[in-house]
């Protein structure tokens, strides 16, 4: 049997390589929404302390979309300004709303950060101010690594409803 055996030239592979991805990357549609901040809301858990927390939310023109998002919540006691640029601008834009809190203590929160202590409580508190909320779809998901992910795991052991498992 005779075997046809094609060359491709490797230039030609490579043209062939840059014209798929463009046409890829030009058949992703841009994300619907933009991005609208609500900064140092204070949200008050059970026993009266309140809770430093931004909001980002859809939006079209500047103005928070109407509507009901799931949304993510990051709580951490860290800063909360470097998720403009990470987590908010890529999930925001598709759909979720991304609430992030500083803990007990951190960064504008009341109270004293006592480590993981009061996470399950303000976790579980948090997670039920968000279901309440007209912007929420009342599923709730949670973000982050370090401390961040310890306050997920203290969340998930109060069994809030909303949390998503």
């Amino acid at each position: 049997m005779n075997k046809v055996r094609f060359a491709l030239h490797p230039k030609l592979i490579l043209v062939v390589l840059c014209l798929a991805t463009v046409g890829a990357s030009q058949s992703q549609s841009k994300p619907p929404f933009e991005i609208q901040a609500s900064k140092n809301l204070m949200v008050s858990m059970r026993d009266g302390v309140k809770l430093a927390t931004d909001i980002y939310r859809p939006a079209q023109n500047g103005t928070p979309v109407s509507g009901r998002f799931p949304t993510l919540l990051v709580r951490t006691p860290y800063a909360r300004v470097y998720k403009e640029s990470g987590e908010a601008a890529f999930f925001v834009p598709r759909g979720y709303v991304l609430v992030v809190q500083s803990v007990r203590g951190r960064y504008g929160s009341e109270g004293r950060w006592r480590f993981f202590r009061d996470d399950p409580a303000d976790g579980y508190d948090t997670s039920a101010w968000i279901a309440s909320q007209p912007w929420s779809d009342g599923g709730i998901g949670m973000l982050g690594g370090s401390y961040e992910g310890g306050t997920q795991h203290a969340t998930a052991l109060a069994h809030p409803p909303a949390l998503k498992k």
